[in-house]
């Protein structure tokens, strides 16, 4: 189960950045989300996972909404949990450029 604190953290390079702490931030965030893409899925290939983390890796698929581009790029979540319950949800991208170009965000690097 989750804690009521958990969270997810996103890095700033993304369209979602930030950390959104607690069931009511899960819910902006997927929001946000589901504005960013469309006909979204991913992909599991593996799943790892110990007594306090579960790794998924696989690939992302989506539509950004911004352009109408199909894209596809490697991407893994990692799960952290503390006495059996979810404190973080960490995702990795594979293709931080793809992403930001199909969505129309532009990098302040």
């Amino acid at each position: 189960m989750w804690r009521d604190d958990f969270e997810i953290v996103e890095v700033d390079s993304m369209p979602y950045p930030g950390i959104y702490k607690g069931k009511d931030r899960w819910d902006v965030f997927f929001g946000i989300f589901n504005q960013t893409w469309a006909h979204w899925t991913l992909e599991i290939d593996d799943i790892l996972a110990n007594d306090r983390r579960v790794v998924a890796v696989g690939t992302f698929h989506g539509t950004a909404r911004a352009s109408g581009q199909d894209v596809s790029f490697p991407m893994a979540e990692i799960w952290d949990f503390e006495d059996g319950e979810m404190i973080r949800v960490t995702p990795v991208y594979g293709d931080t450029a793809l992403i930001n170009q199909a969505t129309a965000v532009r990098s302040s690097a």
